[in-house]
């Protein structure tokens, strides 16, 4: 007998070479059509998961993203398919932990799209029992990375960094490693990392789309740790900003969504890994600066929210990245090139109107009231908590 999802389509139909578990298919539906509705310009399509930590989950859900993710892609054209790090644990036995990675890496080389990663702190078995079990550099390129077309790698850090140029879209996408091994307690960039943004993977005219593991701004990090030569990642980031260069961020490691707008569009996901987050916790609250709240979605097993990841849909030409939520949690939408005061739509209804600096501006149902020259977010947020931010600037 056949089964029709909300939409009407015939569930067996979609996709019958990937048989998902039966309560994510309304969720895959409806994470489809709105990746299709909003790619109404020239775009970039991307899934991305992060902090997934392979068979430490309460509900290993490991094979059903795979699997979501695999289907998606086969629905949705897709340039690539993102991990911003964390993929396994990193607590045991050497060879176990490369059995645990080659797995891992294969099963997303296996979905048929390129395939872009990140290194996060757990990756190079740092919290094993013994530093002998730890990779090295060279070990986890082996380990975690698998080479893709027309890929420029920055070999003086192991290859662990990269960068990719879609010239047909005007966007370079840039990872760096935040997680080099054998920095102070894990985090931290190569020697070399800061010269090779500044000499090489931000020459370019292009948008730069930057994955890493966590932000080199220790305020946007869990507990303020940032660690080595984060200092000057950051000031070669920013002068590429400051010479009116454009990036959007998007990082892990904390576990929660919460995103930022100075010094440029900076957005973290939620962890693959089946938990909740204490937000409270005095770690947590040393985070500031963010546009909204920092939020950590429910997560319920047997249900669609055992997985957690984001579609993400960057168009240039607009200024906009929408980031569509696969699970557990809210859509976020950002727009991320400045506009001036003046009336707003947006595709939410029912919404609640904030600023993130009223002393900058202030907004009231949509309009905005510039009060002192400055950027801020203007956010509209409807009931479920899904919201959609503009950067404003008054002069």
């Amino acid at each position: 007998m056949a089964v029709y999802d909300k939409y009407g389509n015939r569930i067996d139909e979609l996709n019958d070479s990937i048989v998902l578990k039966s309560y994510y298919y309304d969720e895959m539906a409806d994470t489809i059509q709105k990746v299709r509705s909003i790619s109404d310009e020239p775009s970039i399509v991307f899934p991305i998961v992060t902090d997934i930590h392979r068979y430490k989950a309460t509900t290993q859900t490991f094979d059903d993203m795979i699997k979501n993710i695999a289907y998606f892609t086969k629905e949705v054209k897709c340039d690539f398919v993102v991990n911003t790090g964390d993929t396994i644990e990193g607590d045991s036995a050497k060879a176990t932990s490369f059995t645990q990675a080659f797995e891992a890496i294969k099963a997303f080389m296996n979905i048929g799209v390129p395939f872009v990663y990140a290194q996060g702190n757990h990756d190079n078995n740092i919290y094993s029992s013994s530093s002998s079990n730890q990779f090295t550099l060279a070990e986890t390129f082996q380990a975690f990375f698998n080479a893709t077309k027309d890929v420029t790698y920055h070999f003086s850090e192991g290859g662990t960094e990269y960068y990719i140029d879609l010239d047909g879209i005007g966007v370079r996408a840039v990872v760096i490693n935040a997680c080099n091994s054998g920095r102070v307690t894990n985090y931290g960039y190569g020697n070399t990392t800061a010269s090779w943004l500044t000499n090489t993977a931000l020459d370019t005219e292009h948008t730069v789309l930057l994955f890493e593991h966590l932000s080199s701004i220790a305020s946007q990090v869990w507990n303020n740790n940032h660690g080595t030569n984060a200092s000057n990642v950051e000031s070669a980031l920013r002068t590429f900003v400051n010479n009116g260069g454009t990036i959007i961020e998007l990082s892990g490691h904390s576990h929660i969504d919460v995103a930022f707008i100075q010094p440029w569009l900076s957005v973290m996901n939620v962890c693959q890994k089946f938990e909740v987050a204490n937000i409270t916790s005095e770690n947590y609250q040393k985070i500031s600066g963010y546009i909204d709240q920092l939020t950590a979605p429910t997560r319920t097993a047997g249900t669609y929210t055992e997985d957690a990841w984001t579609a993400c849909v960057l168009k240039p030409n607009s200024g906009e990245l929408d980031c569509i939520r696969f699970g557990g949690g809210c859509d976020r939408y950002f727009h991320y090139k400045p506009i001036a005061p003046t009336t707003l739509t947006t595709r939410l209804s029912d919404v609640t109107w904030s600023s993130s600096d009223t002393s900058i501006a202030t907004v009231a149902d949509g309009v905005i009231t510039g009060v002192a020259s400055g950027t801020c977010a203007i956010l509209a947020k409807d009931a479920e908590g899904n919201y959609e931010a503009w950067t404003v600037t008054v002069a």
